[in-house]
């Protein structure tokens, strides 16, 4: 990537953007000092697999999970971007911030083939832009959606219960999308919780008969 950015906040202070080093950064400082100086080997070990680095991390060192980084993976998780829309936002940025780099574009698209997005990232982090593309759409949009709440409900869980299970929940919801109180309600009965406020309301298991039962039923043999 063009440049490296190690300035920034924690992830639950205004939302996490796609930056591991800056929430990893922010643990090791503060837990593990004497691993700042491998911080960029682990990351390049775990390239592509940057979530479980995260939960890792954070049930060595007893860290809560910031479900604002569950959030952006579940967002994330489902977005593909074409190299041309990368190549449009970064024409906007240069345009803006550095017009004088605009006819180094296409020499940058085909250096950074197949990593886009951290070319991307790497020149919103230079100037100051914000990873739009990146974003989970919840947070574009400024909306809310009901699999977030489900995720977070069902993190606080897995954080008491079985913190091995954390990675797993953006799969999970994706998997049993359209299904997410169902889920919810099973994992609350696995684990003995009461099921919070609206989420645990009408008895999701009557509703779609045979086929949420099995559902439940594979979930429970399964985890």
């Amino acid at each position: 990537p063009e440049v490296k950015q190690e300035q920034g906040d924690p992830a639950g202070k205004s939302g996490f953007d796609g930056d591991w080093r800056r929430v990893l950064k922010a643990i090791y400082e503060d837990k593990a000092p004497g691993k700042m100086d491998k911080l960029d080997q682990i990351l390049e070990k775990y390239k592509g697999k940057e979530l479980r680095l995260y939960q890792d991390v954070c049930n060595k060192y007893n860290v809560p999970v910031d479900t604002a980084v569950l959030a952006y993976a579940a967002g994330v998780a489902e977005v593909k971007l074409e190299p041309q829309e990368y190549e449009r936002a970064i024409r906007e940025i240069y345009e803006k911030h550095n017009p004088e780099k605009l006819g180094k574009i296409p020499d940058l698209m085909t250096k950074y083939k197949g990593i886009e997005d951290e070319l991307y990232k790497s020149i919103c982090l230079r100037y100051g832009a914000e990873p739009e593309l990146l974003k989970p759409k919840a947070q574009v949009k400024q909306e809310r959606p009901a699999a977030l709440d489900y995720l977070e409900l069902i993190s606080k869980i897995y954080e008491v219960h079985n913190k091995e299970r954390l990675a797993s929940v953006p799969a999970l919801l994706k998997k049993y999308a359209g299904k997410e109180n169902v889920l919810y309600q099973t994992i609350c009965e696995k684990y003995g919780v009461t099921p919070a406020g609206a989420a645990g309301g009408s008895s999701a298991l009557g509703e779609d008969g045979a086929e949420v039962r099995l559902m439940r039923e594979v979930y429970l043999a399964k985890n």
